[in-house]
């Protein structure tokens, strides 16, 4: 009986994965309930109603069992933003997170950086537990490769900053998932530099299979319906809700 529990054991142990929930820039400047609070008006270009994202990423960081939580956030210093409208200037209030998500000061991983994509390979602000500023190095460092673990997604936006996140891990190597009903989607449609073919070093809408580095570089909104395409295609798992169970939905 002995052997045969070892034997078992050893089975879990070698088919158990890490999990680990990637939340995508849930920030104040981005939402425009929190705007108004903070500012008295809409003040941020890029301010959506995500805020009722927060209780359904609770949820979702309540059911799973997770190895890891990672919050990422966009971190922009003034002389990045010179021209433009500021919006998540790094150390003011509007680049923190939206009230109300729960967050573990001590355990979380906070991932900031200047790029829509989160594994930016430029960018990337070291990070406080590893002192390493891309995020896939982050990972590894704190023992997350892709050949034991799967990332699922959570956050906004589906067609932008997630899409672009997701399809680089994929690149990268891991197992991605993204949770829909905990995913903020604003456009349906793709900005022009997607529609637009051939553009160098972009995907149009239909054609032939893109690379994925073609998807994490693009600058603007591929819009939900390419957005899908684009990530089904690369074997990203898309569920409308948090599964029950984290293991068995990614093929082998």
């Amino acid at each position: 009986q002995g052997v045969s529990d070892a034997v078992v054991s050893a089975k879990r142990a070698k088919t158990s994965r890490n999990r680990v929930l990637i939340v995508v820039d849930m920030q104040k400047d981005y939402d425009r309930e929190a705007n108004l609070r903070l500012y008295g008006t809409v003040k941020s270009p890029y301010a959506n109603e995500i805020s009722w994202l927060v209780p359904e990423i609770n949820t979702v960081r309540a059911r799973g069992g997770w190895s890891k939580v990672v919050f990422t956030f966009d971190w922009l210093t003034r002389s990045e933003l010179s021209g433009r409208t500021p919006f998540c200037v790094e150390d003011t209030a509007g680049a923190q997170l939206l009230d109300g998500l729960i967050v573990d000061a001590q355990d979380d991983v906070f991932f900031k950086k200047n790029s829509d994509d989160s594994f930016c390979t430029e960018g990337g602000r070291p990070e406080a537990k590893t002192s390493c500023s891309r995020l896939v190095d982050v990972l590894e460092c704190l023992g997350f490769r892709p050949a034991d673990t799967d990332l699922w997604f959570v956050g906004q936006r589906f067609e932008r900053c997630l899409l672009k996140t997701v399809m680089h891990a994929v690149d990268l190597g891991y197992r991605s998932a993204v949770i829909d009903r905990a995913a903020y989607t604003k456009c349906q449609d793709p900005d022009d530099e997607w529609c637009l073919a051939p553009a160098p070093g972009l995907p149009a809408p239909t054609g032939a299979e893109v690379a994925a580095a073609q998807v994490y570089l693009g600058r603007k909104s591929a819009g939900r319906i390419l957005a899908e395409r684009l990530m089904r295609e690369a074997g990203v798992c898309i569920f409308a809700e948090c599964p029950e169970v984290l293991e068995g939905h990614f093929a082998t």
